[in-house]
């Protein structure tokens, strides 16, 4: 197999002021190619299938949502530089030896052999070391080591498939390609209908075991699309492509080629600019009749989105805005009152087409009833919404009149009147709530003095727990009564001993937890002594 060939790609630019991409081959003698792509729509459609059909020689593309059937490009007619030897001559008269490849387009090439003496000896042995470039040649019978003829200066680069043009039609969306001297008409691809949509390619992966080229998409939200390429001749001057590598960070794609013997190639993509879809918000408006909220998308060809808001309660006594949160994984929009009492309302607007540019601030401005809303990324000024026409009642607590006026304080005035409103009720409530009701007296316990003794304790949260925290069937209690005596927790108590007989015992200290230190110092007289202990609600 002299398919030698081992041209490697030795440059690949991408000029982003002209648009063009310059593919050059290591010695091909040529200026390096030019492609012209300027003119491809980046559209945020994620390829979502490739197929190759190895009999007839098909690649079909298809794109997600494009409405369209898979673009498919022939390319059964380009050549792998697959050529066999396919002729091998000796003329006895001349003493010459042809040599002819299959499809080279080139008269065979001829070694002079005239000069050996061969006296009618059959050869026994031709042996080619593809390294140095010898044919060894031995004869039978000769008694010589084998005769060797250096070939090496043969140009046996014979494939002579050079591709002399690539050429973009923006017009049709046509690339064609020629290869030189193949005798056959450019091959067209049809790549009118990809649309790519600001979706940066962050991962190339080529497994050269499988076959398989692997393309991600960045955000695209799916499994990178693989490509089987097993099936394909890749015989191709011994350059298989061993690895393909996209590095989001510096934008550089590198390409390899197995054992072409030199580092991988880098082409810089940096300078692309794929964020074209340039669908900036430019209508938002609030209908206060209806309730909806309309959405308008620049040169997007379709009517305003509508979000109807009409179910939320806006009459809100004076309830601002105090949270608006856009969730862009789910798509929802949240919104929150100033004390409604509600969790936050929640508004889909997953399916408005936002060209894959995410909102990245959303700010209400209390003063002006302005919503002011920014795309990442769109070069423009926030989008600003008036909704200061929303009805909000602005009514405070002593314009709300309760349902049924009722007197809060009875005595407390020197002529009691009944209260009418929510902040009157409130105010003749407060100082009552605020100290007689926080205070009360924990059940009757009984503590041991019948002998002396200092350090002793007693747990006064849990002796009150033991007696109020049962059920009702531990004690007695009224028709109608509930099952449980409400309780209070140890850190919702503050603990107080008002009094205790001084002639029996000390109160040494009482913890946060309402656990009591005491001393009984002397046996009561008559074997009963009181102490009062109070709990105050913190």
């Amino acid at each position: 197999d002299t398919d030698t060939d081992d041209q490697t790609v030795d440059g690949l630019t991408f000029n982003a002021g002209t648009g063009e991409l310059a593919i050059s081959l290591e010695d091909d003698g040529v200026a390096p190619v030019t492609v012209d792509i300027s003119g491809v729509s980046t559209d945020d459609q994620t390829v979502d299938g490739l197929t190759f059909n190895a009999g007839t020689g098909e690649l079909a593309i298809s794109l997600e949502d494009d409405g369209v059937a898979p673009v498919t490009v022939d390319i059964s007619g380009v050549s792998t530089d697959d050529q066999t030897v396919d002729g091998l001559t000796f003329n006895a008269g001349t003493g010459e030896l042809a040599i002819s490849l299959e499809g080279d387009g080139v008269a065979p090439v001829t070694v002079d052999l005239s000069a050996l003496d061969t006296d009618d000896q059959t050869v026994d042995a031709l042996t080619f070391n593809a390294g140095t470039g010898e044919l060894a040649i031995s004869l039978e019978d000769d008694g010589v080591a084998p005769v060797t003829v250096d070939l090496s200066a043969l140009d046996t680069d014979t494939d002579d498939q050079t591709v002399d043009a690539l050429t973009f039609n923006a017009g049709t969306g046509e690339l064609a390609i020629s290869l030189e001297d193949d005798g056959v008409a450019p091959v067209t691809v049809d790549i009118s209908g990809v649309s790519t949509d600001d979706q940066t390619v962050d991962g190339l992966t080529f497994n050269a075991g499988t076959g398989e080229l692997a393309i991600s998409l960045e955000d695209d939200g799916a499994a990178p699309v693989t490509v089987d390429l097993s099936a394909l001749d890749t015989d191709t001057d011994d350059q298989t492509v061993d690895g393909l590598t996209f590095n989001a960070g510096t934008g550089e794609l590198a390409i390899s080629l197995e054992d072409d013997g030199v580092a991988p190639v880098t082409v810089d993509l940096s300078a692309l600019d794929t964020d074209t879809d340039d669908q900036t918000v430019d209508a938002l408006t609030f209908n206060a009749g209806t309730g909806e909220l309309a959405i308008s998308l620049e040169d997007d060809g379709v009517a305003p989105v509508t979000v109807d808001l009409s179910a939320l309660d806006t009459d809100t006594d004076d309830q601002t805005v105090d949270g608006l949160t856009f969730n862009a994984g789910t798509g929802e929009l949240a919104i929150s009152l100033e004390d409604d009492g509600v969790a936050p309302v929640t508004v889909d607007i997953s399916g408005v087409s936002t060209d894959d540019q995410t909102v990245d601030a959303l700010t209400f401005n209390a003063g002006t009833g302005e919503l002011a809303i920014s795309i990442e990324d769109d070069g423009a000024t926030p989008v600003t919404v008036d909704i200061s026409g929303v009805n909000t009642d602005d009514q405070n607590a002593g314009e709300v009149n309760l349902v049924t006026p009722v007197d809060m304080d009875e005595a407390g005035e020197s002529s009691p009147t009944s209260e009418t409103t929510v902040e009157a009720a409130i105010q003749a409530i407060a100082p009552i709530t605020s100290k007689a009701a926080r205070i009360f007296y924990p059940p009757s316990i009984a503590i041991d003095a019948s002998t002396t003794g200092n350090d002793r304790t007693v747990d006064l949260y849990q002796e009150y727990l033991n007696q109020y925290g049962g059920s009702a069937s531990n004690f007695t209690a009224s028709a109608g009564a509930p099952n449980a005596v409400p309780t209070y927790t140890r850190a919702e108590l503050y603990y107080y001993v008002t009094f205790a007989d001084p002639t029996v015992m000390n109160i040494d200290s009482i913890d946060v937890n309402g656990v009591m230190q005491y001393d009984i110092t002397a046996v009561p007289s008559d074997y009963n002594s009181l102490i009062n202990v109070v709990f105050v609600v913190k």
